[in-house]
């Protein structure tokens, strides 16, 4: 979650599309323009407030007394920052095809248990299982408030650099894509594709959680996605 006064826009973290990556690269600019150039060296578990922005943050596990954190929904962001602001602000966050959220989510989880990846037949019966527990991020909360949508404009993951060139030049700000990084990439096996991972059940699953989301921003069911980045 960043929110830069310097240069008036919010971004809202999403789970699982590029979020960490893309707010690492807006980071700089929601703060002191003598501060910027240590923004990676910065505790990124601790919240950066200032008069210039703000950075929300990263796993705090709840120890972020300021209450500023990473994942916060957007209507605790507008709650805090008042109606002015948010509505003079551009909003913006990064969105990913549903059905690669899925994937990439169930395989961040077992890296985070250090469970080991298994065969592609296994996997994918225990994909299956996984997401009857429902367990898929949910990153509705970030981009609508209510019934209502509350973003200016969207990164996708599909498009990362022509989309990240069209908000820089939107905001003002320089477009240097050498600055965007890969976090916690290279987690997913690249054998770990659409087209192998699901079943008609495991399709029908996310097809219901994330209805909202196929619908508002027109993804489907890709055939193959075996070139695709996995992150």
């Amino acid at each position: 979650m960043l929110i830069s006064h310097r240069y008036r826009f919010i971004f809202m973290k999403t789970a699982k599309t590029a979020g960490t990556s893309v707010e690492c690269y807006f980071e700089p600019y929601c703060m002191a323009p003598d501060d910027a150039k240590a923004a990676f060296e910065r505790d990124s578990k601790r919240a950066y407030i200032s008069k210039h922005g703000i950075i929300g943050a990263r796993a705090s596990r709840g120890r972020e007394r300021s209450g500023w954190v990473a994942h916060m929904p957007a209507t605790k962001i507008r709650e805090r920052l008042g109606e002015d602001v948010w509505t003079n602000y551009f909003r913006f966050a990064t969105i990913r095809n549903p059905y690669d959220i899925a994937v990439s989510a169930y395989f961040f989880q077992k890296y985070r248990r250090r469970a080991p990846v298994a065969d592609p037949a296994t996997e994918r019966v225990a994909f299956e299982a996984w997401l009857a527990g429902d367990k898929p991020p949910d990153n509705r909360n970030k981009f609508m408030i209510g019934q209502q949508y509350c973003l200016s404009d969207v990164i996708r993951f599909e498009s990362l650099l022509p989309d990240l060139e069209r908000i820089c030049s939107t905001l003002g700000v320089a477009f240097e894509p050498e600055r965007l990084g890969k976090e916690k990439s290279q987690i997913r096996p690249a054998w770990a594709t659409i087209d192998m991972m699901y079943t008609d059940s495991s399709r029908a699953s996310v097809a219901e959680r994330y209805a909202l989301e196929l619908e508002r921003f027109g993804y489907g069911f890709p055939e193959t996605l075996a070139g695709a980045e996995t992150q």
